[in-house]
């Protein structure tokens, strides 16, 4: 009797770490996965902000609308918040035309207002021009496909 009690324990022991080795190995690869998931949307995002400066030197895209989207971009790659310190010229240009509205919205406005809202734009972009280029340089270099 004492045998078939110590076998049941032992059946009982092997199984319970059966379980554990199977369930460890399920978190380590969820690990592995958010790992990989996250190194892929890191590069989506050096991909997209090297798009952007090379749009904006290619005259692809207005310099306010690059602030914006770089400056986004930037904000979820280096939660640190040292992009206003490394980038000034993206983040003030970022900061004066952010509330700008924007597509549909921007549309929806009448023709004298838009025209209002861009003299106010470009007002911005001409001030904001020489170091929104050279830093949009530099983030092209810094994340230039290998």
């Amino acid at each position: 009797m004492k045998l078939v009690m110590i076998a049941l324990a032992a059946a009982v022991v092997a199984a319970l770490a059966g379980y554990a080795a199977t369930l460890w190995w399920k978190l380590y690869r969820q690990g592995q996965d958010r790992a990989r998931q996250q190194a892929d949307a890191r590069e989506d995002q050096a991909w997209s902000v090297h798009a952007l400066a090379n749009a904006v030197h290619e005259d692809g895209l207005n310099l306010s609308e690059a602030a914006i989207r770089i400056r986004v971009l930037l904000d979820h790659m280096r939660p640190s918040g040292d992009v206003e310190a490394e980038y000034p010229g993206i983040h003030g240009l970022y900061m004066a035309t952010r509330d700008l509205p924007r597509g549909p919205e921007r549309q929806a406005l009448p023709l004298k207002t838009r025209e209002q809202l861009d003299a106010k734009r470009e007002v911005e972009e001409s001030r904001y021009r020489v170091r929104v280029m050279d830093e949009t340089q530099r983030l092209r270099d810094r994340y230039a496909s290998d």
